[in-house]
């Protein structure tokens, strides 16, 4: 545990403060979020080396919790190069409300597929 707390924190476990408890607690969380999300992808059928493979998680109140594993060949990078290019021409200057933009966005695809 001392090793842990040590990588973690960048200190000993005999130097924690109270508040340092809740970092390493939601250091170690996410650490276990990220593997478990690494399994559920490791686990995807893939057809060769020349796939992409990404895990999309959007919880909303409107719509809850939409999750998906997408399959996508390399060879398609080009097409969302450009994609991007034309959509990032068209986002504000508002930072927030570009994600929120863009996970409407995603919302209404996962929906569709």
């Amino acid at each position: 545990m001392n090793s842990l707390t040590q990588s973690l924190l960048g200190k000993p476990i005999d130097e924690m403060r109270d508040e340092d408890e809740l970092k390493l607690y939601e250091k170690l969380k996410a650490i276990f979020q990220e593997f478990d999300n690494l399994c559920e992808i490791s686990t995807k059928e893939i057809g060769n080396k020349e796939e992409e493979v990404i895990k999309i998680e959007i919880t909303s109140r409107s719509d809850g919790l939409q999750k998906q594993v997408i399959n996508l060949p390399k060879k398609k990078n080009q097409k969302i190069d450009e994609l991007v290019k034309k959509i990032v021409v068209n986002l504000s200057k508002d930072s927030k409300l570009n994600i929120i933009t863009l996970s409407k966005l995603l919302r209404q695809e996962l929906k569709n597929e």
